[in-house]
This record gives structure tokens, C-alpha cells and sequence, in this order.
């Protein structure tokens, strides 16, 4: 019998990194939930002895937080996207997920996943002819839900074969509606051997049909033993033809194929936990050693000693004595350092919104040396984000009968590159006006410059600000009293805005 639920090697090596990664970018909470697994509990200490030592211990969210910047780089502008248009595609980029999320919603949370664990897949579906809402959309499957998968080359070329879902389902419990329980099952998704099967395909034909089955456990008699049956086989179809491709598109920090890549903050991840580790310690020795502790000799050791300002103690022995244990010298500094070599470690590895900033400004140069990694694994991301949603945005069109090519090249999404905003000095913009009045560069180069500095309006362009002078200009003369623009004033402003943009091409 097949074994549905059997998980790739790749599937197991990754895993418990992923775990790792979901839990940092969750917090505190989840980080202390799990106990011992990222904490381990010191020798001799008791279960409530540890319960006190972790939660004493403070969790530093640098994970959630760089997710956050990182995320919040990448969609500080909009996203550009070329689709089709008319009433079906209207619903298709308002509502692609067919549970309410929009495409740019779709695409945060799939940018999320990448920079969370490294790993994201999504896959088109169709409801089937007879839905109320026929038309395909766009299933995100988290990653620790895609078990098992394999390759195989058709067409010239290396494509997906089949990819197996693991899923949660609901059902009545012992026929009761109002009681519910959650089981499992798997999905199959795969290409299947159809003979002459005739399915839609933008080269031709083709023998392989694409099919989706379900499976569910069945325990089986045998003392150990499970069985895996089939309970569902369905052949979507397009225009009456089944699809000769799986349209499921994984998505990796490099690039869209199965193979799983190390999690781009596993780094981060990992000296986060150290991180909080040496906080658990730093903690556990101030809370043992940072209260001052009174001491006597000579005293009667069956009296008990109150402490307060109204009390004193008194001894007849002669040699008697008190004092108060204070904790001195360098014992916790070694702790307290290695937390800020951490949180700088940190910085370095992703969370440069964490670093403190520098009370010196530093060189474009060296700023520029400091965030190329880190720059330069975004836009791989980022890359990849542009080149995998585009291909499900395409099946989308196609599948929906909105174009005739399902790798329409016209179809494109384009996500936001400038990763930092650039603030420009007084002194640089003095500049650029200087440059424009004396003629040596031309209005479209200072006004391109200003957008790239983030001063002019998002969406108007050199033309439109261009015209929008003019029009002020000639608003400005209308609004002059007992006067209104004549021609010769409105000549005069036409030759001004022309000249103006006759500077084009001009030099820096």
C-alpha cells in the first residue's frame, strides 16, 4: 500500500530549522512554551526552580523585528502590476485567494513566508464547473504543509511530476453538527500517464494529464499497521481539457525550483536563542546575588532576627558581629558583555533597524559596503518573488480564459528595489536648483533626481509636473486683479515651460 504521509529527505532536514524560525519570529510566548528545547535546564534545579529561572529570563526580539523591517523594505512602495483588465479580472486582483485576500495581500504574505523560513508555495485551483464562483485562484500552502514532491523531464525540460499536501479536515463527531474533530488528510497532486489524453497545452499535445487525489488513514487490522486509501479523484479541467503541467510553483531565497535552501535569517535565528540564553544566566545570578543578604555571628542561633529601622540586635557575647553580603567585583560583567557582542552580532547578521545609530554621519561609501549583503539577498528575494508570481498570475489568466498563453510574457509583477530611503541634504538640493538655473542640466535629470531622493508626488512624472507649472502660471495671472492672461502672456509662458524641457539630455 502507499505510504501518502512519507516526507522528502529535504523535507526532514529542514524541518526542525523551520521550527526554529517560526517560533523566533513569534516572540516571547512561543519561545518560553517549548521549555527545554531552547533553554535547558540547569543541573539539580527542580520543575518550579525552572519555571522562575525562564521566566526571569528576557527574549531580545531582534527575529520579528528584522522580519518586519525587511518586509516593510520591500513594500514601502507599492507594487507594479501589468494584468488584463475587464469585471472577471477585477475579481481576480481583488479577491485572488477566493477567501477574501487580494493579489498584494497574496504577495505579503508570500514575501513573509521567504524571509520567515526560506520557503513558500503556492498552487491555482479550480472550484470546478458547477461553483457559484467559477474561476480558478491562488491557494498559499505554508511550508511545513508540502511533505513530499518529485521531478521529472518532460518537454525539454525539468518540471514538477507530483507534489503531496498534508491537510487538517473537520467532521461531525459521532454524528453530532454541534461537536467537531479535526483529522487529517493528504492531497496529491501529480502528473498521470493519460494515453491519447488530448490535454490543453499551449505547445501541442501531450500524454500527461494533471489530477488531484485524496487520501485519508485507514488503521488497519494488522497490530502496527496503516493503511492509506484513496476517497477522492478529481481531473480539473480548462475548456473541457485537463492541464499537462502541475501548477504549483515553489519559492526559495534563490530561486523557484523544489529544492530547499537554508532559512536567509537562520543565522539571526540561532544567535537570537544564545541570545536569550545568556540573558537566562545574567538573570539567575542577579537574582541570587543582587540583593544585599545580612549576616551575624555570636548571636543565639534559636532567636529570630527581624530587620527594620525600629529594631535592633543585641548580643551579650562581646565578640559579636553583623554585616550586610553585597555583591562586588566583575562577576556578571562577562555576562552582560556577551549579551551586547550578541545584539551587535545580530546587527550584523540582518537586524541593522536594531543597531544603535551613529552620532557620526558615515561615508555614502561605507554605508554602502555595510548593507550590500544584506541588500543583495532582498533582491534575490525579491527576484524571485517577481519571477514565480508572475507565472501564477499567468496560469490564473489562462485557466480563466483571459489570455490564450499561459506564460504570457505581458502579464508581470514588479515589486519595489529602492530598499532605503534616501534623505537628501539642504545642500544637495540647493544644488540641483543651481544646476537647472544655470543651464547645465536639463529639467527631466533634476527632476529624476528628486524622485530618486523621494521628494515629488508617487506617480506624476516630469511631463506632469511640467504641465501642472504651467498651469499654475497661468492660474496665478487669472487670479490678478482686473487683469486676465492675454495672448501675449500665454506665448510667453509656453516658450518658458519649452525651454525649460528643451534641456533634455543635459549632463550632471
Amino acid at each position: 500500500m502507499p505510504k501518502i504521509n512519507a516526507t522528502h529527505a529535504q523535507y526532514d532536514a529542514r524541518q526542525e530549522q523551520w521550527q526554529r524560525c517560526r517560533d523566533a519570529a513569534d516572540g516571547s510566548d512561543a519561545v518560553k512554551k517549548v521549555g527545554t528545547r531552547y533553554l535547558p535546564q540547569l543541573s539539580g534545579q527542580s520543575g518550579p526552580e525552572y519555571e522562575a529561572y525562564k521566566l526571569r529570563a528576557d527574549w531580545y526580539g531582534a527575529t520579528d523585528r528584522t522580519l518586519a523591517g525587511l518586509a516593510g523594505a520591500i513594500f514601502r512602495r507599492a507594487m507594479k502590476v501589468e494584468f488584463l483588465e475587464g469585471p472577471l479580472a477585477a475579481k481576480i486582483v481583488d479577491n485572488l485567494s477566493l477567501s477574501g485576500l487580494s493579489m498584494h495581500q497574496v504577495v505579503y504574505t508570500l514575501v513573509q513566508g521567504l524571509l520567515t523560513v526560506g520557503r513558500h508555495i503556492l498552487w491555482v485551483d479550480y472550484p470546478g464547473e458547477y461553483s457559484v464562483d467559477a474561476r480558478p485562484y491562488v491557494v498559499a500552502m505554508q511550508t511545513e504543509a508540502v511533505i513530499n514532491w518529485g521531478t521529472m523531464v518532460h518537454g525539454g525540460r525539468e518540471q514538477l511530476a507530483w507534489v503531496v499536501l498534508a491537510e487538517e479536515a473537520e467532521r461531525w463527531k459521532d454524528g453530532d453538527r454541534f461537536q467537531r474533530e479535526v483529522y487529517p488528510r493528504w492531497r496529491l497532486l501529480e502528473l498521470v500517464w493519460g494515453g491519447d489524453a488530448g490535454v490543453d497545452t499551449a505547445g501541442g499535445t501531450s500524454n500527461y494529464q494533471y489530477e488531484v487525489s485524496l487520501w485519508e488513514r485507514n488503521i488497519s487490522t494488522q497490530i502496527g499497521g496503516d493503511e492509506f486509501i484513496e476517497v477522492e479523484r478529481t481531473i480539473p479541467l480548462r475548456r473541457g481539457k485537463p492541464l499537462d503541467f502541475v501548477p504549483v510553483v515553489f519559492f526559495g531565497p534563490t530561486d523557484t525550483t523544489p529544492e530547499v535552501d537554508k532559512p536567509p535569517l537562520l543565522d539571526l535565528v540561532d544567535m537570537n536563542f544564545s541570545h536569550y540564553r545568556s540573558s537566562a544566566d545574567l538573570e539567575h545570578g542577579r537574582h541570587f546575588v543582587g540583593l544585599p543578604t545580612p549576616w551575624v555571628a555570636g548571636f543565639p542561633r534559636d532567636i529570630n532576627l527581624r530587620i527594620g529601622s525600629n529594631i535592633a540586635w543585641v548580643s551579650n557575647d562581646t565578640s559579636a558581629k553583623a554585616g550586610i553580603l553585597e555583591f562586588t567585583g566583575q562577576g556578571l560583567g562577562a555576562l552582560e558583555k556577551a549579551l551586547e557582542s550578541k545584539e551587535r552580532l545580530m546587527a550584523v547578521l540582518g537586524a541593522r533597524l536594531l543597531e544603535e545609530q551613529k552620532r557620526a554621519a558615515e561615508a555614502a561609501a561605507t554605508v554602502e559596503l555595510r548593507q550590500t549583503g544584506e541588500t543583495s539577498t532582498l533582491i534575490r528575494i525579491i527576484q524571485v518573488v517577481e519571477e514565480g508570481f508572475s507565472q501564477i498570475l499567468r496560469w490564473v489568466a489562462w485557466w480563466a480564459g483571459l489570455t490564450a498563453d499561459p506564460v504570457d510574457p505581458s502579464i508581470t509583477v514588479t515589486l519595489n528595489r529602492d530598499l532605503a530611503a534616501i534623505r537628501a541634504t539642504p545642500q544637495e538640493v540647493a544644488a540641483l536648483v543651481q544646476a537647472l538655473q544655470g543651464g547645465v542640466m536639463a529639467f527631466e535629470t533634476v527632476y529624476a533626481n528628486l524622485e530618486r531622493l523621494e521628494m515629488t508626488r508617487e506617480g506624476v512624472t516630469a511631463e506632469d509636473e511640467l504641465a501642472a507649472i504651467q498651469a499654475r502660471e497661468e492660474q496665478t495671472l487669472v487670479e490678478r486683479p482686473g487683469m486676465a492672461p492675454s495672448p501675449a502672456d500665454q506665448v510667453r509662458i509656453q516658450q518658458t515651460v519649452e525651454a525649460v524641457a528643451r534641456q533634455a539630455g543635459a549632463a550632471i
